[in-house]
């Protein structure tokens, strides 16, 4: 159930001002009405946060070896980031370095090893020794008298050196820094300071914990002085608004007490941005990692669907994986995994939980079928060929109107429980009367089912009875009657008749969602006959040795395959029935604000849905 809020002004002096966000921090209960600011303390902690998280996504996943001051950088984690950033710019420097080496090296090597400064010397004593890069023409064209060495020739160049004055026409090549022997001792340097730096860097590796914490510690300091930015000063008194849950005001109330701040607690404003906080029993919360992973939070005003979302949500799962060999494998990767956690003392996650309960209800549905590893032969055996429900059996040809059929019932059923949830949610609201909209939509849902019926499965075994179009009426009559009241009887029957096209267009709209739960039967059956496919590929393999190695390898990289395709098509096909179907007859947007209670360290990070 979603946990109802109140709304708290706190009332506070200025003066104390950082004492009550301390104490507020302590009881961890109040979601802060944060305003946008800022100020020099907030600026540096962005600054340092932007540092750290550069300097966490730089250094590898795995550590080699252990970084030599491990135990200071764990005291004075600000260093270590310094000394991460440190090293990354070193080395790009050092990069930047060794490829102009490179670079000089490959220059250097069609003058030989020389050193320049033997050259350097010849000059202060007069000898005038000069190097040229000539064309093939301007050396051919060169004087007899002068004194030419070649040192290399080119295709398209010749290396010379002149003894003399310089010549005329040709552009002398300036003498380098070093010769190629000390470039390479330089190179050899480089390279070596690179793989040092890099060995400290790896090392360093096994301190992302530090880093993390320090970011973490960061994200403390800001949201302190975000709160402080947060609290309106006038005369010397402040004030900050938040929502606490209702079970926790009691805490706020005894706090303002005991420390003289002024309280008022009234219940939010329907504009008012309330956060949500979704809390239910254990077995209905192992829904939660879903929700999480999708990243969806509903909205204060409206539904926590956690219950029925599981239910639908496991059936869905069971039909399209299908498969009760498949559910066997999930169960044992999942009881394997709690049993590990349990003996290493570790606390068993609730997706451990969903995944095992999935897989049960998997292993029904494949005994019902008779699904196992896609195998008749299975499916035959004792004692599972008892537990198979004939008219469903994924082995009948005439299994797929049946399957087809539950889907459809199973869908109109959904979007009829969305409107009866509706309906008793509008008796709760002024004016009720509108509420009788939602009998029209329930109206219509029931005869669209019967007309799926006629349309998609069979006319002759599903002949659409006369009273399904009365329903499909006198079910948009009451939409077009009752939708849009708002006090005034007739003006609501004209707004409803304004909306009318809308209405319609919403019918044929759940005419669509119905039928779109055959996706149920279609992916159930893709899946089956992949199965079948790889099971039939294994067996024309023959008895070989050499053939029971290739069907061993078919069936296991075969059947992997089809599980994580399988598994796909649960979050594409499974989640969407639920998050947009159902929920969209619900009227649900998911435009809810997170639950995130102003509290000490990684209490900010705590799960607080389910």
């Amino acid at each position: 159930m979603i946990v109802e809020m109140k709304k708290l002004s706190l009332i506070t002096l200025t003066a104390d001002v950082e004492n009550t966000l301390g104490l507020l921090r302590t009881l961890g209960v109040m979601h802060l009405d944060i305003k946008r600011g800022n100020s020099e303390s907030l600026s540096a902690l962005t600054d340092a946060r932007a540092l750290a998280q550069r300097a966490l996504l730089i250094l590898p996943d795995k550590g080699t070896g252990s970084p030599a001051n491990a135990a200071g950088w764990e005291e004075d984690p600000s260093s270590l980031i310094r000394r991460i950033l440190e090293i990354q710019n070193t080395v790009r420097d050092l990069y930047d370095e060794l490829e102009r080496l490179q670079r000089e090296k490959s220059r250097l090597s069609a003058w030989g090893d020389f050193s320049p400064q033997d050259i350097v010397k010849l000059r202060e004593k007069g000898i005038d020794i000069r190097l040229y890069i000539l064309t093939k023409e301007q050396f051919e064209s060169l004087d007899s008298s002068v004194q030419a060495f070649t040192i290399q020739k080119g295709k398209t160049a010749v290396y010379v050196v002149v003894v003399g004055e310089a010549l005329a026409g040709a552009a002398e090549t300036s003498l380098p820094s070093a010769g190629i022997s000390e470039v390479r001792t330089q190179i050899d340097k480089v390279q070596t300071q690179i793989g040092d730096l890099s060995t400290e860097f790896n090392s360093l590796a096994a301190q992302k914990h530090v880093v993390q914490g320090k970011i973490d510690s960061i994200d403390t300091e800001m949201e302190f002085e975000q709160a402080k930015l947060s609290m309106d000063a006038d005369s010397g008194i402040s004030h900050i608004d938040g929502y606490v849950p209702e079970p926790q005001v009691r805490r706020i109330k005894s706090a303002a007490s005991s420390n003289g701040w002024a309280l008022m607690v009234r219940d939010p404003e329907d504009d008012d941005p309330v956060p949500t906080l979704v809390k239910n029993p254990k077995p209905v919360g192992i829904i939660a990692p879903i929700f999480k992973m999708l990243g969806t939070i509903p909205g204060y005003a409206e539904y926590d669907i956690s219950f029925w979302f599981l239910v639908f949500f496991a059936l869905f799962f069971a039909m399209i994986i299908g498969d009760g060999g498949y559910g066997a494998i999930f169960l044992g990767v999942s009881v394997t995994a709690i049993i590990t956690l349990k003996a290493k003392g570790k606390k068993v996650g609730r997706e451990l939980a969903l995944l095992t309960f999935l897989s049960c209800c998997t292993i029904v549905w494949g005994a019902i079928t008779g699904t196992w590893l896609g195998s008749p032969a299975i499916a035959e055996a004792m004692p599972f060929r008892l537990l198979i429900i004939p008219a469903i059996s994924s082995f009948n040809p005439r299994s797929s109107q049946s399957i087809k059929y539950i889907c459809f019932i199973i869908g109109t059923i959904q979007i009829l429980l969305a409107h009866i949830w509706n309906f008793i949610a509008e008796l709760r609201k002024k004016p009720r009367i509108k509420a009788f909209a939602q009998i029209g939509w329930m109206a219509i849902v029931y005869g669209i089912y019967f007309l799926v019926l006629n349309l998609v499965l069979d006319p002759d075994a599903y002949p659409l009875p006369p009273f399904a179009l009365w329903l499909i009426l006198g079910g948009l009559g009451l939409v077009v009657i009752f939708s849009e009241q708002q006090g005034k009887f007739f003006i609501g029957i004209g707004r409803g008749f304004a909306s009318l096209f809308t209405t319609l267009l919403d019918g044929i709209g759940a005419f669509a969602d119905i039928i779109s739960y055959i996706r149920l039967f279609a992916v159930g059956l893709a899946t089956i006959e992949i199965a079948k496919a790889f099971n039939q590929m294994a067996a024309d393999m023959g008895n070989s040795i050499v053939g029971l190695v290739g069907a061993i390898f078919v069936l296991i990289v075969g059947h992997g395959l089809n599980i994580a395709m399988g598994a796909l098509s649960v979050i594409v096909h499974g989640v969407r029935l639920n998050m947009l179907e159902f929920s969209g007859h619900l009227g649900m947007e998911w435009t809810g604000i997170q639950y995130a209670p102003f509290s000490e360290g990684t209490e900010l990070q705590k799960d607080t849905t389910s």
